[in-house]
């Protein structure tokens, strides 16, 4: 199995090259990592003292590790911090560069660039997030006794680990010196395979979207525009979820307002037929009032308007890419998303639903329903609203608890 899971690396850097040139992620995926380790022995030539290895998939889990990064750097501030993504997108669109010293693309996990990788950086400890965990790194690691945490880890039976035929796989699971777990369930499946070094710390994303809501600054433009009518903002949405929510804007046009905001701003020609609507890099105050569809078209804004909504509707579920239910929970509001069997992924939104503060629905007529009984109802609102927030808050700490291990270990 080892050398099935040799080959199946190798596939995938040769087929990702066979493609380069007719897909941007592939070109960028080949093109960035030329020369990876000339630039990081010139980084890390001259380097001394203490440095921890934070290894990210891309940017949604970068998310997972920011709040770490903060109390590293609170904390520790002398002890550096590598920062490496495998995804493109992830060291493409980082832009926290005070948080760390160093950052760099994941060589792909081969036995050579895994040795070549640590005899380069030496770091005195290593952190994975979420579910990156490959095999040559996780067995070099144990090699050279640098120790391992897995934060935000989550665990499903269908991963190769709990697979008859991915013992060796599940060997090198067994280096890792503690596992910061999201779920009781996760917990189970180590256990079965008799691994117990583990923390139900929940996910350090809670500990992230309350320290952004408690940074997020007032918008003016979007003050103006919403003024003192209902608001519902539609945040990541896909051409997927606008099958069932253009209806909504349509049949409410008059009951609330509305801001729209797509995942891929490139092409916004569905949004901008919607009656009264203007795209936000057009608005200014003394037109704002007059509109009831507001169109985002830039990125970074959404977790700053959802504390304007009055109700939220995440995007992506119908596409099997449930986006952060988690930053509109923290402002306390119901959140409601596509129903769609894609969703048993994410733990936190299935959770927030069990909880009472979120909801899914299975069209247009299913989703009117569920607002016309919460906007009726004013005590079930509050109630709503209530356990959203106290959903989130109740689940916020994961962060501490991973910082007091590193401060044990290095």
């Amino acid at each position: 199995m080892l050398l099935l899971y040799r080959m199946s690396v190798w596939l995938y850097a040769l087929i990702v090259r066979v493609i380069a040139p007719f897909h941007r992620r592939a070109g960028q995926f080949i093109s960035q990592r030329k020369g990876i380790f000339e630039r990081l022995e010139s980084d890390f030539r001259n380097h001394e003292g203490k440095l921890i290895w934070i290894h990210c998939a891309s940017l949604g889990e970068y998310e997972q590790a920011k709040p770490v990064l903060g109390l590293l750097q609170e904390r520790r501030p002398s002890v550096k911090v590598l920062l490496t993504f495998f995804s493109p997108s992830g060291l493409l669109g980082f832009k926290d560069q005070e948080l760390v010293d160093y950052l760099h693309y994941l060589p792909l996990d081969a036995r050579g660039n895994a040795s070549r990788f640590l005899e380069t950086v030496r770091p005195s400890l290593a952190i994975f997030i979420k579910y990156e965990l490959w095999y040559y790194y996780l067995m070099a690691l144990n090699a050279r006794n640098i120790p391992l945490l897995l934060v935000s880890g989550i665990f499903r039976r269908s991963q190769i680990f709990f697979h008859p035929m991915g013992k060796f796989y599940l060997t090198a699971l067994s280096t890792v010196n503690h596992f910061f777990l999201q779920d009781d369930y996760s917990a189970a499946l180590l256990r079965s395979r008799s691994i117990r070094a583990y923390t139900v710390a929940g996910d350090t994303r809670f500990d992230r979207v309350l320290e952004v809501a408690n940074a997020a600054g007032e918008v003016p433009l979007v003050e103006a525009f919403k003024g003192n009518e209902k608001l519902i903002v539609m945040g990541s949405v896909w051409p997927s979820d606008m099958k069932y929510l253009l209806p909504i804007v349509e049949a409410n046009h008059d009951r609330f307002k509305f801001i729209i905001a797509p995942h891929q701003v490139g092409d916004l020609r569905i949004y901008e037929k919607i009656h009264a609507s203007a795209k936000y890099s057009e608005l200014n105050e003394g037109s704002a009032s007059a509109l009831r569809v507001l169109i985002i078209d830039n990125y970074g804004m959404l977790s700053k308007l959802y504390r304007y909504a009055d109700y939220a509707i995440v995007g992506g579920a119908f596409r099997g890419a449930l986006h952060n239910v988690l930053e509109p929970a923290v402002y306390g509001i119901p959140v409601f998303f596509g129903a769609d069997a894609s969703n048993e992924k994410f733990i936190e939104a299935i959770e927030l639903v069990k909880h009472g503060g979120g909801f899914t629905y299975e069209n247009s007529a299913d989703l009117q329903s569920k607002l016309d009984e919460m906007t009726n109802d004013a005590d079930l609102y509050q109630e709503v609203c209530r356990l959203s927030r106290t959903y989130v808050s109740a689940r916020t700490g994961a962060s501490g608890q991973v910082m007091k291990k590193i401060e044990e270990l290095i």
